[in-house]
């Protein structure tokens, strides 16, 4: 006698069918998984494009600030990003995105409470709105009106142990900054 094959429904377990939470939860997980790869395919070619800029103009720094600026405006999608140096307890401007060349500005940073903690304290300072922020320095929101942006976040740059300047990111809308935003702003 020939043995009939057995049928898949009592050979094999068949896999749960998934619900329609699990299904939107895995479609959810993959978008989040496929956004972070490009974020970081974009993070790579940025510095990939400063390397490349650093390297052809190892005298000149301006070439790499611009580039900076435009990988920062590119990857956060901010409307307004300043590089600054320190030196004396001041900081100045060194390259600005609203400018192609920065306006001479010298600023006291014992004057201005949020640049006092990026500096002194080594740490990012983000102000979600520069109205609300009690923090705000009258001086502070003139420029903000002025400028017109209502968020901030100022990042140091540490070389040597101290700070040697800043990057300075504005939104013209309040909300402020995540922290995957902040932590590439650090990478810079």
């Amino acid at each position: 006698t020939a043995s009939r094959p057995r049928s898949r429904k009592n050979s094999e377990p068949r896999a749960p069918a998934s619900s329609a939470k699990e299904r939107s939860s895995l479609k959810d997980q993959l978008r989040r998984a496929k956004a972070e790869a490009n974020e970081s395919r974009a993070r790579q070619m940025a510095s990939d494009e400063i390397l490349k800029v650093i390297a052809s103009s190892p005298s000149d720094v301006q070439p790499v600030f611009k580039t900076i600026i435009a990988s920062v405006q590119h990857l956060l999608k901010v409307d307004g990003v300043t590089l600054s140096r320190i030196k004396d307890d001041t900081l100045y401007i060194s390259a600005w995105s609203r400018y192609a060349d920065p306006p001479e500005q010298a600023v006291p940073i014992g004057g201005e409470p949020n640049l006092v903690q990026t500096v002194r304290e080594r740490r990012p300072v983000i102000v979600d709105d520069i109205e609300a922020h009690p923090g705000t320095t009258p001086v502070l929101r003139e420029l903000a009106r002025a400028r017109n942006f209502r968020s901030l976040a100022h990042i140091p740059m540490v070389g040597g142990g101290s700070v040697i300047g800043m990057i300075g990111v504005e939104r013209r809308l309040p909300g402020g900054f995540t922290g995957r935003e902040v932590e590439l702003l650090q990478s810079f």
